[in-house]
Formats: structure tokens, C-alpha cells, sequence
């Protein structure tokens, strides 16, 4: 199952592991809260976005009954680490990954689904040294902007469908923005503070796919006792 500068992590949640290279791509803690907070039905089919190594998925089929999960991703050895986690944890029968560029998939490559969750590149290239490597494509949008993963989503998520998302909180506008414009209406926020005494950095967002107009914003979640706890 393990390949050169590979360890496998407990995940602390019901027993399920993932695969990490020790060199290259590692998810974050906003992945988790994430997984968290996204809500799922039975019958739901939720989509990933950008699913790196599968962590979301690999989580909420513990923390949901969600049907099935697909995740996407354009890089082929993060993939291959995903897949190699799902089958590490049994769960190959729930959740596939698939190795494209999102944003040339329609319906007719994959369906559509009822839940779409997804914790996009945070930087974009300007704030970023661009090169090329793991950690810069899942962390700057070298290879899709915030824009078109948004435009993705629209385009494979049912009308009444839920979308997730974690950003950086100086990307809301941009964020909402583009929302709005693909008639995905924001509905919850919560805002992410690393301490009390620090300023929000991270932000939660639920929105509706054809939703009514009105956002609810929650208290703050703060990071260090959330984990901690």
C-alpha cells in the first residue's frame, strides 16, 4: 500500500486512516472543518471538488449517510494516493475518485449531484510564487480560480442542491459574487477564528442552488479549542 516517503495517519474519527506523502501534499485542518460541517441525506450523491487526497469524503462517509461520494482531482499521483486510501478504509463501494480537469466535466460525464463540497486553491497566482508542484496547484490557483470552480459547480449540481465551501476570508466577496451571478444563494456563514484574540482568517459557507435570498451568520467557531477539544 506504501510507496517511498509515505506514512499512513489516524484520523482520529471511527478508525479511518489515510496515506500521506511526507514530501508532498498534506491536507489542512480547514479540510476538517469542512467534513464537519457539510450535511448529506442518505440519498444524497455528493461531489468534491479539488478533493486532494480524499480527506472530505473519506470523512463525511463516517460523519453522513450519504450514498455516494465522487471526488476530482487534475493531479494524477494525489489521485492514486485518494484511491489507495479509500480502499485502506473499505470504502471503495462509496466513494471514486476521479483524475480530470473539472472543468471540462458536464452531466453527461458525471451526472449530477445533490451535495457539492469543496475547499478551493485559497491564493491566487499573484500572491504566490507559481510553480509548479503539489502543494502550489492545491494552494494557488494555478490551475482553476475561484470563478470557474464556482462555474463548475453550477453546472453539476442539482437545482435545490447544497454547495460547501471553506475560504480565506479575504476572498468573500469574490466568493459571494460569483455565487450570486450562478443564482447559488448564500445562506449560512460561519466565520473561523485560530484564537480568540485573532481575527477571523477562515470562513464556512452553505449555499442553496436556486435558494431565497437571506444569509444567517453564526458566532465564530475558534480553531484552538475546537481541536483541542
Amino acid at each position: 500500500m506504501l510507496f517511498e516517503n509515505e506514512v499512513i495517519d489516524d484520523l482520529q474519527c471511527d478508525g479511518l486512516k489515510i496515506i500521506r506523502n511526507t514530501k508532498g501534499y498534506a491536507f489542512t485542518s480547514d479540510s476538517v472543518l469542512l467534513a464537519n460541517f457539510a450535511k448529506a441525506r442518505m440519498t444524497d450523491c455528493v461531489l468534491d471538488l479539488g478533493t486532494g487526497s480524499g480527506i472530505i469524503p473519506i470523512l463525511m462517509s463516517k460523519k453522513t449517510k450519504a450514498n455516494h461520494f465522487v471526488g476530482i482531482d487534475i493531479q494524477a499521483d494525489i489521485c492514486d494516493l485518494a484511491r489507495r486510501s479509500i480502499e485502506l478504509n473499505n470504502l471503495s463501494d462509496r466513494i471514486t475518485i476521479i483524475n480530470n480537469d473539472m472543468t471540462k466535466l458536464t452531466e453527461k460525464d458525471i451526472g449530477k449531484f445533490d451535495v457539492v463540497v469543496s475547499n478551493p486553491p485559497y491564493y491566487t497566482v499573484n500572491q504566490k510564487n507559481k510553480n509548479i508542484n503539489e502543494r502550489a496547484i492545491s494552494r494557488s490557483e494555478i490551475m482553476i480560480n475561484l470563478k470557474e470552480l464556482i462555474a463548475t459547480a453550477h453546472r453539476l449540481i442539482n437545482y435545490g442542491g447544497l454547495l460547501y465551501m471553506v475560504l480565506k476570508a479575504d476572498r468573500l466577496v469574490d466568493c459571494l459574487t460569483n455565487l450570486r451571478e450562478k443564482k447559488i444563494e448564500p445562506k449560512l456563514l460561519i466565520p473561523v477564528q485560530p484564537t480568540p484574540n485573532k481575527p477571523v482568517d477562515v470562513l464556512l459557507i452553505k449555499a442553496k442552488y436556486g435558494g431565497r435570498a437571506g444569509l444567517i451568520i453564526e458566532k465564530p467557531i475558534i480553531a484552538q479549542g475546537y481541536f483541542s477539544s
